[in-house]
């Protein structure tokens, strides 16, 4: 039975296709270590057929293509990365260590893959409301697992759910 390597809180331990084929010239067909910071730990739901749990580190565009191809509840994830959320009381910016990887304003959700990276993970366009809300709150524990609290929901929206009781 082989020893499990542990996740890396450096390197996203995925590996992808090295962009060779049988066709390229100078160049052999093969995987490589992703070179992209981890923001999660993923760990398998269900052991494997030797019987462990394996875990990893994991950027979001991998861990995005880990969903897609072994699906939504292969595996269960913990954030590794620093964030901060801050709020004026109308947006709520969540961020890493390279700048803003999430907001959740009136005007719609932007959940992205890397701060600075224009590949959505989740996004909306148009007003947002409690449910929206909630499916922010939702969305970020899925794809960062991020705890986003109650304390930072706009006003707007806590004087909505305020008054609807």
């Amino acid at each position: 039975m082989s020893k499990l390597t542990p996740p890396d809180p450096k390197q996203c331990q995925a590996e992808k296709p090295n962009g060779h084929s049988f066709m390229t010239l100078g160049g052999r067909p093969g995987r490589e270590r992703c070179t992209s910071k981890p923001v999660v730990i993923a760990k398998e739901n269900k052991p494997g057929s030797d019987g462990k749990r394996g875990s990893m580190s994991l950027c979001s565009g991998c861990l995005a293509q880990l969903r897609k191809q072994l699906g939504q509840d292969y595996v269960s994830i913990k954030t590794c990365m620093e964030f901060d959320i801050t709020s004026d009381g109308k947006t709520v910016w969540i961020n890493g260590v390279n700048g803003c990887i999430s907001r959740f304003g009136e005007g719609g959700i932007d959940i992205h893959t890397e701060a600075g990276d224009t590949e959505c993970l989740f996004c909306t366009h148009g007003p947002t409301t409690l449910g929206d809300w909630d499916l922010f709150v939702e969305k970020m524990q899925f794809f960062y697992g991020i705890k986003v609290l109650q304390k930072f929901k706009p006003l707007r929206l806590r004087e909505r759910a305020a008054s609807a009781r």
